[in-house]
């Protein structure tokens, strides 16, 4: 090491040295120059073997790799291997979307093979969901109509002579461009001899070319989900009178099993359905546009034609005005195979006329959702007594979900005294469900977080109603619903603490008859109190849980090629 030695304490300062200071400075810096200049070659030449050996390196990485890419399983996988595997890529849960990031586009990125055997594969193109851009959208395809439409063409040829499954949404937020949606109905409809499933929530002043369908022209239908949504700037009400959907051969297919109508302008006494052959039926009105809603005799007069029905979905709007006077006397109307009933009261609607005249004795779903009520002089018996006495009347039912947002705590209590059977109990708000889950989609209820839109602390759902669904020593063990396997709430005002509770002393097995959890989702619109999904690995092994706490702001005007979907921003079909 060479010496530098001068006076530290001048060095780094402002001092000037003197003529023979700066003599001796230059001869003491000589011999350090001499040994940077040498450093500096070393360096230079080092760091060019490092250059020359770091690209060898990288020469023979590259080769490497390329020869053990051959050796890759995937590479001798057969052609129809390969195809089934990309067809158990597709979603299961909804039809496929127009993106670059999900399958079937996905796989034709990989390599020209994938892309060969995707686009000669037609059963992968046999699903399409398509999501209208709303008009303040800024894509290209919201100025240009004709570049969605001719997508989805071009995605439609590739499906061969497969049945299809579709389904289009506009926004639910933003008004669509009603010349981008009659291109896109048109388009369709040339494929209609291909439909098995057709899902279409469009503005209605696209419905009159729906009405042009004639019988021969859906030969395969077997899903028919149509639903009238305006939109918040389009105004007005449904277009579509009664004489043009009862001319229309949408819902005289052969093979036509689920019909789902909302917000139509069209009786649905009046629709020449062949109703005996339906196994799934959803009939929703609109209360704010004034649409055909349902009463109990119409409701009625629907069911009795249905007599094969396993899934029933129905919007009570209507208030009975004139109720028969023999109605009292009539044998109740029994559904056999009913498996599963959601109902939904409205503002104007009860159901309690309705399921006091129901017999279903195969019912193991129900589903109540409820509107604000306005109390009427036709209404003198308590708000919320129609749900207690559908429970009474099919007590041994196995799952039941219940919008409990505006109902009395007693109430509740009651509706869990009369379902000791229950093993699935979901306290989920209207909002939730009404467009949620796909139509064909049979998945769980809890895709992504539904947080309540109103204050969740005002829901009777709290810790008292937890308590009762807990197992206590000063109880000898008896809780409401022991049976419960799957909980599930975003109504609950109850805390984390209580929660964590419930889920301990349900899953540790010390009372005889009271089953353990398999399933707990519930979401919480306020910030964490407990890190409850750690808490419970000790004690809840195999139990799948989520937790959701407040989130944050979602912009529903955003577009995604998922928008109408279940996972989307929007999802325009409601579950049967």
């Amino acid at each position: 090491m060479i010496d530098l030695s001068f006076s530290e304490d001048r060095l780094r300062t402002n001092y000037i040295p003197s003529e023979n200071e700066v003599k001796a400075i230059k001869q003491l810096l000589a011999a350090p120059s001499e040994r940077l200049a040498f450093l500096d070659g070393e360096i230079s030449r080092v760091q060019t073997l490092l250059d020359k050996l770091s690209h060898e390196r990288d020469t023979l990485t590259e080769s490497i790799s390329a020869h053990r890419a051959l050796l890759s399983p995937a590479r001798r996988l057969p052609e129809d291997v390969l195809r089934e595997i990309f067809l158990h890529c597709l979603p299961t849960t909804h039809n496929s979307v127009m993106s670059e990031y999900a399958a079937p586009l996905i796989l034709g990125q990989i390599c020209s093979m994938w892309r060969s055997i995707t686009l000669s594969t037609p059963s992968l193109w046999a699903s399409l969901h398509v999501s209208v851009p709303a008009l303040s959208h800024e894509v290209e395809t919201a100025t240009d109509p004709h570049l969605l439409n001719k997508a989805v063409q071009g995605w439609l040829t590739r499906s061969g002579i497969c049945p299809l499954s579709i389904s289009i949404a506009c926004s639910k937020f933003r008004s669509a461009d009603i010349e981008t949606v009659n291109l896109l109905i048109r388009t369709l409809i040339s494929y209609s001899a291909r439909w098995r499933d057709i899902q279409l929530f469009i503005p209605a002043r696209a419905w009159s070319l729906l009405s042009e369908i004639s019988k021969e022209s859906v030969p395969l239908l077997e899903y028919a989900a149509l639903d009238g949504y305006n939109g918040p700037f389009v105004g007005g009400v449904p277009l579509v009178s009664n004489n043009d959907w009862t001319s229309t051969g949408l819902f005289t297919a052969k093979g036509l099993r689920s019909v789902f109508l909302a917000r139509v302008e069209a009786d649905p006494i009046n629709l020449p359905v062949s109703w005996s052959q339906l196994t799934n039926l959803c009939l929703k009105g609109d209360e704010e546009w004034g649409t055909v809603g349902l009463s109990t005799s119409a409701a009625l007069e629907v069911l009795k034609k249905c007599m094969n029905l396993r899934k029933c979905n129905l919007q009570m709007i209507k208030l009975e005005i004139d109720i028969p006077l023999n109605a009292a006397t009539e044998p109740p109307l029994v559904l056999p195979h009913l498996e599963t009933l959601s109902v939904t009261e409205s503002t104007y609607g009860d159901a309690l006329e309705l399921f006091s005249r129901l017999d279903l004795p195969g019912v193991r779903c129900i589903r109540f959702y409820t509107q604000p009520t306005i109390p009427t002089p036709l209404t003198e018996h308590p708000v919320h007594a129609s749900i207690i006495t559908l429970l009474q009347r099919v007590p041994h039912i196995e799952s039941f979900v219940l919008d409990a947002h505006a109902m009395p705590a007693g109430d509740i209590v009651e509706c869990l005294r009369t379902i000791p059977s229950i093993k699935h109990l979901s306290f989920t708000s209207y909002d939730a469900l009404a467009y949620r889950e796909g139509y064909l989609g049979s998945g769980d209820y809890w895709d992504y977080p539904y947080f309540p839109t109103s204050d969740a602390r005002t829901s009777p759902v709290n810790n008292s109603i937890l308590e009762l669904l807990t197992p206590s020593r000063e109880n000898n063990g008896r809780c409401f619903c022991p049976l419960l396997e799957v909980f599930e709430c975003n109504q609950g005002d109850f805390s984390d603490a209580a929660l964590l509770a419930f889920i301990r002393v349900k899953n540790e097995g010390t009372y005889e008859g009271v089953s353990k959890l398999t399933k707990v989702t519930v979401s919480f619109p306020r910030t964490k109190e407990l890190d409850i999904e750690n808490a419970v690995l000790e004690f809840s092994a195999g139990m799948k849980i989520k937790i959701y706490y407040r989130p944050a702001f979602r912009d529903f005007t955003n577009y995604s090629p998922w928008n109408g979907l279940r996972y989307g921003g929007e999802t325009p079909w409601p579950i049967f």
